[in-house]
């Protein structure tokens, strides 16, 4: 069995399927399906494309006295 690189547990979002296209500022399903209350939705297929990353934390501010022995 192949296993999926982004592993399986990906939790299901329109703004991330392949299946979704945005229309008018708000992601619609092409498939005419939508996300049920359980969280599931049966057409869903991830798109890593689609994914914006979470920025980058901040990095801590050093002065030269940190680096002195």
């Amino acid at each position: 069995m192949k296993k999926s690189l982004f592993g399986d547990r990906i939790p299901c979002s329109c703004s991330y399927c392949m299946h979704a296209a945005e229309q008018e500022g708000e992601c619609v399903c092409t498939k005419k399906q939508s996300i049920r209350p359980d969280g599931n939705c049966s057409h869903f297929h991830y798109n890593p494309l689609k994914r914006v990353p979470r920025p980058a934390p901040k990095l801590p501010h050093y002065t030269p006295d940190d680096f002195s022995l």
